[in-house]
């Protein structure tokens, strides 16, 4: 995960810094964590279905386990970012890739983090205007 500072709706590159918090290291911690507590082996694919709210056919117990989990990743992904020197009640934040998703659906609750989560790579300074847009009124 690659985080930077925006400076009035601009991303700063001299403030990039990069996390070892990627979407494998989520799907890695779903999957150990269904083996060690459910006893069942589950793919990426049903992990990424759970995870999105999308259908699967996985007991209710393994998606819970699964989605606990989703936000376990979440809460250390925010921690690293803060540790990181990332001020995320402070400044908008935009979440790029495939773990936005999962971290849309456990941060939405959570309404003191202002964030826009994209899925992909497409458009950043589209986002980032709108991103800065919804966070302080004004780009």
């Amino acid at each position: 995960v690659d985080l930077m500072r925006l400076d009035n709706a601009v991303p700063n590159a001299d403030t990039c810094r990069s996390l070892e918090w990627g979407m494998i290291r989520c799907l890695d911690g779903a999957r150990e964590q269904v083996r060690r507590t459910m006893g069942l082996s589950v793919t990426d694919a049903q992990i990424e279905r759970v995870l999105s709210g999308l259908p699967c056919a996985l007991d209710e117990k393994v998606r819970e386990v699964i989605r606990q989990q989703g936000r376990t990743y979440t809460e250390h992904l925010l921690s690293a970012a803060m540790e990181a020197g990332f001020d995320l009640k402070a400044m908008p934040v935009v979440m790029l890739g495939g773990g936005a998703s999962v971290v849309t659906r456990c941060v939405e609750r959570r309404i003191v983090i202002p964030y826009t989560a994209v899925e992909g790579g497409g458009g950043i300074w589209k986002i980032t205007a709108s991103a800065m847009r919804s966070a302080t009124g004004k780009v």
